[in-house]
C-alpha cells in the first residue's frame, strides 16, 4: 500500500510541475530520483525478508542473500547471484544441497535423444524424463519406485552430480526461495543414501517394485554382482514373480528345469529368450528328452527350431535324422536353418560306431527295416532310408 501511494504522489507531483511551466528535464530528473529511492527500499525490504527467513532456517548468514545450514541432517546453501545474459542481467536464486549418494549423476530433460548413454533402468516414465550416469550397480539399487517417483518431478535445470544437488530460479524474493529450498529437499531426501546394503537395497526392488522390467534389470545386477546365498535367495524369490521375464532369469541362474521349460513354450517371451531359455533346460543333464527337441523342430519360432536342431546334432540318436532331413533341404543357396540341420545329422552320424561324419546309412537287414550301416566313402555326405523288402505273391 505505502509503495501505492508512493507512485500516486510522484504521478501527482509531476503533474503539478508541468502545470507549472517546469522544464522537462527536472522532470525526468525528479522521477528517476524518485524510482531510485523506490527500488532502494525495495532492496532493504528483500534484505531484511531474507535475514528473517535465514533465521528461521537457523542458518549462518554470509551476506545480504546468502547463508547456510542444514536441513533433515543435510548440509545446505542458499545464495543469489548475479548473471549476464545477452545486454540483459539476471538474477537468479540458488541452492545446493550436499550428502547425497556420489557415484550418480542425474538431470533432467525435456525430451531425450534417442541411443543416449545413460542409464535406463527400465521405467519407461521415469527413463523418459531423468537421464542417469555413473554407477550402473549403483544406479539400479538407488532408483526404486519412491525415489522414481520424486525424481519425475525434477524441475528444469536440475542437476545431481558427485553427491551435491544444485537447483536456482530467475526470481529472487525470500518466498520464492523458500520454495525453491522445500523443493530441492523433497528431491533430496528421496535420493539421501540411506545407509542401506546395495544388495538388500537390490532385493526389495526384485520383491516388491510394481514395474516388471525394473524388477528384472535389479535381479540381473544382484545375481552378476553378488552371485552368493544373497542372489540365490533373491532368484528363488522370483520363481514366483508374476512376470515371466523375470521368473526366466531366476531359472537360470538356478537351472530349474521346470521354469526353465514353461519359459520355453511362452508366447509371452520374445523368441531371443524361449530360445535362451531351450539351450539352458538343454545343458541340464536329463532334463529335455530326444522326443521333445523333435517337437520343437516345428516350434513357431526359427531361433528356438535352431535350438533344438542343434541340441539334436549335440545329443540326438540316429531316430532324431529322419525329422531333420526336411529341414535340411534349403534349396540351391540353402538356409542357416538347413545349414544347422545337415551340421546336426553330420553330428550324429559321427557319434556311430565305426562311422565318420557323414558316413552313416540306413540299410536293410534281415530282420526289418532301417538298420544301421557305415556307408562307403564316395557315398558319405548322404543319408538312404531302407524299403522294406518286397513280399512274395
Amino acid at each position: 500500500m505505502a509503495e501505492l501511494v508512493s507512485i500516486l504522489i510522484s504521478l501527482f507531483m509531476t503533474a503539478f510541475l508541468l502545470a507549472m511551466g517546469v522544464g522537462f528535464a527536472a522532470v525526468m530528473i525528479w522521477l528517476i530520483m524518485s524510482l531510485v529511492r523506490f527500488n532502494r527500499r525495495q532492496l532493504e525490504k528483500r534484505k531484511k525478508r531474507w535475514r528473517e527467513w535465514l533465521a528461521q532456517l537457523d542458518f549462518k548468514q554470509t551476506d545480504d542473500f546468502e547463508g547456510h545450514g542444514r536441513i533433515d541432517g543435510l548440509p545446505v546453501r542458499v545464495w543469489q547471484e548475479t548473471r549476464k545474459s545477452g545486454d540483459n542481467t539476471v538474477t537468479y536464486s540458488c541452492v545446493d544441497v550436499q550428502g547425497l549418494p556420489k557415484g550418480l549423476q542425474l538431470k533432467r530433460e525435456t525430451f531425450k535423444f534417442f541411443g543416449g548413454r545413460d542409464i535406463e533402468i527400465g521405467d519407461k516414465s521415469f527413463d523418459d524424463r531423468v537421464e542417469v550416469y555413473g554407477n550402473r550397480l549403483k544406479a539400479t539399487a538407488v532408483m526404486d519406485h519412491a525415489t522414481r517417483t520424486a525424481l519425475k518431478k525434477m524441475r528444469m535445470g536440475t542437476t545431481v552430480k558427485d553427491g551435491l544437488l544444485h537447483n536456482e530460479v530467475s526470481r529472487t524474493s525470500a518466498s520464492d526461495a523458500q520454495n525453491m529450498v522445500e523443493w530441492a529437499m523433497y528431491i533430496a531426501n528421496a535420493l539421501r543414501d540411506r545407509g542401506d546394503d546395495i544388495g538388500e537395497s537390490l532385493g526389495r526392488i526384485v520383491d516388491d517394485d510394481p514395474v516388471a522390467e525394473v524388477r528384472e534389470r535389479a535381479l540381473y545386477q544382484l545375481l552378476h554382482h553378488m552371485p552368493n546365498e544373497e542372489g540365490l535367495e533373491a532368484a528363488r524369490g522370483a520363481l514366483s514373480d508374476p512376470d515371466p521375464r523375470v521368473r526366466l532369469l531366476a531359472a537360470g541362474r538356478l537351472r530349474d528345469a521346470d521354469a526353465l521349460r514353461e519359459a520355453v513354450y511362452s508366447k509371452q517371451l520374445s523368441l531371443s529368450k524361449r530360445e535362451y531359455a531351450l539351450r539352458t533346460l538343454g545343458s541340464i543333464d536329463g532334463a529335455i528328452q530326444e522326443d521333445e527337441l523333435v517337437q520343437l523342430l516345428s516350434a513357431d519360432g526359427i531361433a528356438v527350431r535352431n535350438a533344438a536342431i542343434e541340441l539334436l546334432g549335440h545329443y540326438g540318436t540316429v531316430r532324431a535324422v529322419e525329422p531333420l532331413l526336411p529341414l535340411s533341404k534349403g534349396g540351391l543357396l540353402g538356409t542357416p536353418e538347413s545349414a544347422a540341420a545337415k551340421k546336426a545329422i553330420a553330428a550324429i552320424q559321427s557319434r556311430v560306431s565305426g562311422a565318420e561324419a557323414g558316413g552313416l546309412s540306413l540299410t536293410e537287414l534281415a530282420e526289418g527295416v532301417g538298420g544301421l550301416s557305415v556307408a562307403e566313402p564316395d557315398e558319405r555326405g548322404g543319408l538312404s532310408m531302407a524299403r522294406p523288402p518286397k513280399v512274395a505273391q
